[in-house]
């Protein structure tokens, strides 16, 4: 059962939130689509605060989404487990690391982000598979561990020219 919120903290539908001096964020969350939105919005939250570019909230918003779905759908297959999401600004680039304990990534690694097949006719252009192609190509570092039965993915993203 997530707790109240404490004064001077936000409170997640779904989870649990606590902000801390220096510009971070931690939240334990479900991992439904409702609480995905509002981890995403306490994320954008705490980079409006330090005044984060607007090309940087958009590609931190993308990958959040994308990361916090793919656990709800194949992490835990949509049984909604819990997610651990802790956020931190570092000077201009955002750190996160997003913990659960549902599925191991197949073959216990990581995805390498590269594009489906796109070149074929289109009744047999994928539906899906451009996941962690996004992930990788819009953050600036992302790694991923299995510990004692976690799921850790770690990402960093930095302010990219022109954007």
């Amino acid at each position: 059962m997530p707790r109240a919120a404490r004064p001077g903290e936000r409170a997640v539908p779904g989870g649990r939130a606590g902000a801390e001096a220096g510009l971070r964020l931690s939240l334990t969350i479900r991992a439904t689509p409702e609480a995905t939105r509002e981890a995403v919005s306490a994320v954008r939250g705490l980079m409006a605060q330090a005044g984060a570019a607007p090309g940087l909230l958009f590609r931190v918003e993308l990958v959040l989404a994308e990361v916090l779905n793919n656990i709800g759908e194949h992490a835990y297959g949509g049984a909604g487990g819990r997610v651990w999401l802790k956020a931190r600004m570092e000077g201009e680039a955002l750190c996160v690391t997003v913990a659960d304990r549902g599925r191991p990534m197949p073959g216990g690694t990581m995805p390498p982000g590269g594009l489906p097949e796109t070149e074929v006719p289109c009744e047999r252009q994928p539906e899906g598979g451009f996941g962690w192609y996004l992930i990788h190509s819009q953050a600036d570092a992302v790694r991923y561990s299995r510990e004692a039965g976690q799921n850790t993915l770690g990402l960093r993203f930095a302010p990219r020219a022109g954007a």
